[in-house]
């Protein structure tokens, strides 16, 4: 089961890689983020390339999925706890 594991990690950031050089001129275009809030003045950002944007996505993603993985896993371990000083 690891190697299938690392078989398919190696052939996820192949296809990455493929993919990103495949379309590397559509992804190096400059993209501009504005926050307009009502009671805020617009915030704009500085031009960044549309593929540095994606990886950031993808690297937020994965930590909030870390997170919630390591948050279930302590809520489960204290449940677990009370479980045997409860004597159940």
């Amino acid at each position: 089961m690891r190697y299938i594991k690392v078989l398919l990690l190696v052939l996820l950031i192949f296809f990455s890689l493929v993919f990103f050089f495949q379309n590397q001129t559509a992804l190096s275009t400059a993209m501009t983020l504005k926050l307009n809030l009502f009671f805020v003045p617009e915030m704009t950002s500085i031009p960044l390339p549309f593929y540095f944007i994606v990886i950031v996505a993808f690297f937020v993603g994965a930590l909030l999925a870390v997170a919630l993985l390591l948050w279930d896993t302590m809520h489960l371990t204290e449940e677990q706890v009370a479980c045997v000083r409860s004597g159940t």
